[in-house]
């Protein structure tokens, strides 16, 4: 059962930490991703970081959160999961990112080189032409440095968060990453939301490899997609009138938000997809991506984490 916490002035949220609740209120028509700043005063917070986050200059939220019944969204998420899966199986990007990824997961060493070529190969689908050929980890180590200082900006309770909102260094990344990314609202998504996923997938391959060194079997035989996803940590939904919800004790307000804790419900045996909302209106257009990298990532770290275990 979802819990709720009710205060009364304050704060009105549902948090929901098992999966199998979250695939239902994922589809619910009550819940909806057309936030609005309104109802108690934590709710208002929470949906101001999140429009600050997500709200373009000219007033509309990024393309990655639209409402489930945007046209435009419909069409151009569709149409971006058909040019990344192309990606995919061209495996276009440049092999020395996937060889400064491998490297780091076999060894642990040399974290900025990693960083820089996740970034890379997060950004290679916005990137223009000019911009895909011979890897150069410098622009995408400075870039990568712009994820993190958005990621603590976006941290409420931080007072470091709270200084660089107060300058405006969050909006002055924003702007840098979208020009990096052509200005693409899907390329500004990747590089300040999901680039977080991709860094604990990282994380949890180096450790998996350690773990692996010294057993009987292979040390690559577990290193592979399904032994390193991750979720997104927070997915928020909003709803717009009084309503009673699966899973929910009693009728919500209006403007409770839905906090689905993804990342907490995700167990080793859940659905393949689930960490992509796979089944969902609003299922990650770069599933097929993300997973071809990382396979790429895994293969080539074999050798290296067999060289590593025979030391």
């Amino acid at each position: 059962m979802a819990k709720r916490i009710g205060l009364l002035g304050l704060a009105s949220l549902v948090v929901v930490d098992s999966a199998h609740e979250i695939d239902d209120l994922m589809e619910h028509p009550g819940l909806e991703r057309s936030f609005q700043r309104a109802g108690p005063i934590v709710n208002r917070l929470l949906v101001g970081a999140l429009q600050r986050q997500f709200l373009r200059a000219d007033g509309h939220m990024l393309m990655s959160m639209r409402p489930r019944q945007d046209p435009e969204r419909v069409m151009s998420q569709s149409a971006l999961a058909t040019r990344l899966d192309a990606l995919a199986a061209e495996k276009a990007w440049a092999p020395e990112a996937i060889d400064a990824m491998a490297h780091y997961v076999a060894t642990g060493a040399q974290f900025a080189a990693a960083a820089s070529a996740l970034t890379y190969v997060t950004a290679f689908p916005f990137l223009q032409s000019s911009q895909r050929g011979a890897y150069d980890a410098l622009p995408f180590g400075k870039a990568f440095r712009l994820t993190r200082r958005i990621a603590r900006a976006n941290s409420l309770l931080s007072p470091l968060g709270m200084l660089i909102r107060l300058t405006g260094g969050d909006r002055r990344a924003q702007r840098a990453l979208r020009k990096l990314t052509g200005g693409n609202d899907y390329g500004l998504h990747a590089l300040t939301v999901s680039i977080d996923n991709s860094l604990m997938i990282l994380e949890n391959l180096k450790q998996f490899a350690r773990e692996s060194r010294g057993r009987e079997r292979s040390p690559t035989h577990l290193l592979r997609w399904l032994s390193a996803r991750t979720a997104p940590a927070l997915v928020l939904r909003q709803v717009k009138e009084r309503f009673f919800l699966p899973h929910v004790k009693g009728a919500v307000p209006p403007f409770t938000l839905a906090l689905l804790c993804m990342r907490r419900s995700l167990r080793p045996d859940s659905a393949a997809g689930f960490e992509f909302a796979a089944d969902h209106w609003s299922a990650c257009p770069a599933r097929g991506y993300l997973i071809a990298v990382f396979d790429a990532v895994c293969e080539r770290a074999g050798p290296w984490i067999a060289a590593e275990a025979g030391r």
